[in-house]
């Protein structure tokens, strides 16, 4: 995309079209330039954002080779381990409310408290709607922090597949993939 900062109107343009016209052009034209730079089209009122979900996408095919077929039991754990990391956030601000979720983070993990819940159809939505609100605000955090998340992801998720022996996952006694002999921990200060 051309550095535009200033929008330019010669003496000819102006005398063609009122400035106002002219200005209202180029505005559109930097619009479309700047959509078209994220890859999204400008045409028939597309005023979606782009979707960037290589990183995702990523992570998403590592889940699926360490379980290719989810059970509840799975569901439990993920659930479980999904409250460990709030669990480690908290601790950063207040390690006294880490603890309180630490207490249901490891109920799901050992697979105690997932049969309780109601998996109506409705649920599963609101499940889905929070799981993809967390996502969105876990980047607007990052970004309010200066934070470059998507290369911290990238780097995140390489750790992950070390996890992995000779290509499989390897499983603690809950069921939980646990770090295996190749694991290298995830370098992540150069995104701060």
């Amino acid at each position: 995309m051309k550095n535009k900062n200033i929008i330019s109107v010669t003496k000819s343009d102006a005398q063609e079209k009122s400035l106002y016209e002219k200005m209202a052009e180029q505005k559109e034209e930097l619009k479309k330039e700047l959509l078209n730079s994220y890859g999204v089209s400008s045409e028939k009122g597309n005023k979606d954002k782009p979707e960037d979900t290589e990183v995702i996408t990523k992570i998403k095919e590592w889940f699926e080779v360490a379980v290719p077929q989810p059970t509840e039991k799975n569901q439990a754990i993920q659930m479980g381990c999904h409250l460990e990391e709030v669990t480690e956030m908290l601790n950063v601000f207040n390690p006294r409310l880490g603890k309180y979720i630490d207490v249901y983070a490891q109920s799901y993990k050992e697979w105690k408290t997932l049969d309780n819940i109601d998996w109506t159809d409705y649920k599963l939505i609101e499940l889905l709607d929070a799981l993809c609100d967390q996502i969105v605000t876990a980047i607007g955090v990052a970004h309010m922090f200066g934070f470059d998340i998507k290369k911290a992801l990238v780097e995140v998720n390489k750790s992950n597949w070390s996890k992995f022996e000779n290509g499989k996952p390897v499983f603690d006694e809950n069921g939980k993939i646990k770090k295996g002999k190749y694991y290298k921990k995830p370098e992540l200060e150069m995104f701060i």
